[in-house]
């Protein structure tokens, strides 16, 4: 299973990473923005994430 954290504050992000890694799932990648967002899944495909709706960049 992949995973995409997108999370602003990099404690949380960490945090959210290494529970998943816990529970066997990896690769996370973690990114803090839309557009960090975007060119992830511009990259490949995620069978889950995990979406701050709150980020500095003001966009969901």
């Amino acid at each position: 299973m992949t995973l995409l954290i997108r999370e602003d504050d990099a404690i949380i992000a960490l945090d959210l990473a290494e529970g998943a890694a816990r529970h066997g799932i990896s690769p996370a990648t973690v990114v803090a923005s839309l557009a960090e967002a975007l060119k992830a899944l511009d990259v490949g495909a995620f069978s889950a994430a995990v979406v701050d709706l709150h980020l500095e960049d003001g966009q969901f």
